[in-house]
C-alpha cells in the first residue's frame, strides 16, 4: 500500500509523541493490529466511515475497541483525531508508515522476498546477510511464495524491487526477440 501525504503526517505526529512517551513498541503493536483488523473487516469499514452514523456512535465505538484491546491512551485519543478529522479511512497507511518510521529508528529494513518456492533457512539467511551488507541495517526480512515466478526471487527492500524472476527474464527475452523482428 502506498503511503499518502496525509498518512505521513499523521504517522510522523504520533511517532513524535511515542518517542517522548518511550512506548513505540506497544504503539507500533496495537496500530498495526488497528490497522490489519480495519482492512480485514467490512463491517468494521462501514460502520466507522458511515455519514449516516453519527459522530458520537463512531467515536463510542473507537472507545470500545480501545477498552477491549487494551489501547494505550495516546492511541485511542490519535484514533478519536483521526475519526474527527474524517481520516480514519487513512488508519492502515498510517499504521505502515508509523512501522516504517520504527524500523527505521531502529536501524531496521524489511525487505519482502516473493520465490518461486519456499525458501530454505539457509537461503533465507544468505539473502539476509546479502541485504545486509547492501544497506549497512539490520534486516527483517517476509518470504512469500508465488508459482507464477517459475524460478528465482523477486525482492522489495523499501521502494526498490530487485526483479531476478524467471518469469521476467522470459518476458524480456520476448521483448528483444520481438524488437528485432519488427
Amino acid at each position: 500500500m502506498a503511503t499518502t501525504p496525509v498518512a505521513r503526517r499523521y504517522a510522523r505526529a504520533l511517532y513524535e509523541i511515542g518517542a517522548e512517551l518511550k512506548n513505540l513498541d506497544k504503539l507500533n503493536e496495537q496500530l498495526s493490529a488497528l490497522g490489519r483488523n480495519y482492512s480485514a473487516s467490512r463491517e468494521l469499514r462501514n460502520v466507522l466511515l458511515n455519514p449516516s452514523v453519527k459522530l458520537e456512535e463512531r467515536r463510542q465505538i473507537v472507545r470500545s475497541l480501545g477498552q477491549k484491546s487494551s489501547w494505550e491512551p495516546v492511541l485511542t485519543n490519535f484514533s478519536l483525531l483521526l475519526m474527527d478529522k474524517d481520516r480514519f479511512r487513512q488508519v492502515a497507511a498510517i499504521a505502515e508508515e508509523f512501522q516504517r518510521l520504527v524500523d527505521e529508528g531502529k536501524g531496521n529494513v524489511r525487505a519482502q522476498v516473493t520465490s518461486a518456492s519456499d525458501l530454505s533457512l539457509v537461503q533465507k539467511e544468505q539473502l539476509k546477510k546479502a541485504i545486509t551488507t547492501m544497506t549497512g541495517k539490520t534486516v527483517l526480512l517476509e518470504t512469500t511464495v508465488d508459482a507464477t515466478l517459475i524460478g528465482g526471487a523477486v525482492t522489495r527492500v523499501g521502494s526498490v524491487v530487485y526483479d531476478g524472476s524467471v518469469r521476467t527474464q522470459l518476458e524480456k527475452m520476448r521483448e528483444a526477440i520481438l524488437k528485432e523482428v519488427n
